[in-house]
């Protein structure tokens, strides 16, 4: 009985981390690095010609708590603002 019990709390463990939901964010302002902080306070007052001067530094959303969560090397690429 105590095996039993121990492979089903075992399989509950395995099985918790692919019902975990991942969060999705839609309808967020894409900032660079360097101005995130004072893009925080209003995104919208940040101008495409800012993000651009500051490209270099990376890119990430502002989320509606005022965090700043930056992109990886693969939503850096995706996120270019120069085509």
């Amino acid at each position: 009985m105590k095996k039993i019990a121990c492979w089903c709390v075992l399989l509950g463990l395995c099985a918790m981390p692919a019902l975990a939901a991942t969060e999705t964010y839609n309808n967020v302002p894409v900032v660079d690095v360097n101005c995130s902080k004072k893009a925080a306070a209003d995104p919208d007052s940040h101008t495409r010609a800012c993000a651009l001067k500051c490209e270099a530094s990376g890119f990430g959303i502002l989320t509606k708590d005022n965090r700043f969560l930056k992109f990886d090397a693969q939503r850096e690429t995706e996120a270019s603002w120069t085509n």
